[in-house]
């Protein structure tokens, strides 16, 4: 074998890492950012309604619109 067939014998490219130099780019990072902003907000928009029903059904119990009527035999 010769040095240069020597070298490469051992390696694949498999064993070699891929380069990703598209992950560096500005418009990659702008959509990253994007992306994780509009995920954040769904999930702080979600929370604080969850958080408001709850609330609203809580004190809607101490003061209920509609007053249960009861029955004279009861």
């Amino acid at each position: 074998m010769s040095e240069s067939q020597q070298s490469h014998a051992g390696s694949s490219s498999f064993n070699r890492r891929p380069h990703h130099n598209h992950c560096r780019s500005p418009e990659f990072s702008a959509a990253l950012f994007l992306t994780t902003l509009l995920q954040l907000t769904l999930v702080t928009t979600a929370t604080v309604c969850c958080w408001m029903m709850w609330a609203i059904v809580y004190l809607a119990q101490m003061n209920p619109l509609i007053v249960p009527i009861l029955n004279e035999t009861e």
